[in-house]
């Protein structure tokens, strides 16, 4: 009996995923006809109702922003892409960047967002066959060739392992971007505290703490306190 009910309740799992899975790709691609048709606040509906958002579907998002007039919305989205992104989708994002900051009039400043250039399936996957060969070498090569083939395997694993940690400590970081105009920079959380400095527009900081409506943030050598209403989270 309980077999029936587990086996029934896997299957209605099974098809509301595959609906799921439909229905994202059924969104994605009327936004992209949307989008072709120039009828960007369309194609943007499309993308915001995806449950799932790749680094494509947010750069698209940050396109049809740009085309809607909201400069500073579409260099939110792209910085968001640009997380995630790797190679032609890169550049691409890239090259958008530099002319939302032309027409916000602002320049990028604060913490550098980390580029793999490798995307984090393949890094994976290279680490994982890195761990196989030196096993396999380990078991199977005879011993005149087992110290030239764990010695390569080991410099494999070493780079891709490394790759790999920087890989989810840039995307373990909370990153945010200054939304308004001279934002201060205070010592503690609360508008009473003194000033340690300011933060011009559009920067990138990093978010190491909160309290109540307020982002303990570290953007080189300064750290502070900045409310909360004037950042905007990637």
């Amino acid at each position: 009996m309980y077999v029936y009910w587990y086996l029934v309740i896997t299957l209605i799992g099974a098809s509301y995923m595959v609906r799921a899975n439909i229905s994202d790709e059924e969104l994605f691609l009327q936004g992209n006809k949307h989008y072709a048709n120039h009828q960007y606040a369309d194609a943007l509906s499309c993308y915001q109702h995806m449950s799932c958002t790749s680094a494509t579907v947010q750069y698209n998002m940050g396109n049809c922003h740009y085309y809607l007039g909201r400069s500073f919305d579409a260099l939110i989205w792209w910085l968001r892409a640009e997380r995630h992104a790797t190679g032609r989708l890169l550049q691409d994002i890239q090259s958008n960047k530099i002319r939302a900051y032309d027409v916000l009039d602002s320049t990028p400043d604060g913490v550098s967002i980390y580029h793999s250039p490798i995307s984090i399936y393949l890094l994976q996957c290279l680490t994982l066959l890195c761990w196989c060969a030196l096993l396999a070498g380990v078991v199977m090569l005879r011993k005149q060739y087992r110290g030239i083939w764990i010695f390569v395997c080991f410099i494999g694993l070493v780079s891709f392992s490394t790759l790999l940690w920087k890989h989810y400590q840039a995307h373990g970081m909370c990153i945010g971007c200054v939304s308004k105009k001279e934002v201060f920079l205070y010592s503690g959380p609360g508008f009473w505290y003194h000033q340690r400095g300011t933060l011009s527009y559009t920067s990138l900081v990093e978010i190491v703490g909160s309290q109540d409506a307020w982002y303990k943030v570290h953007v080189g050598e300064l750290q502070g306190w900045i409310i909360g209403d004037v950042v905007e989270i990637l």
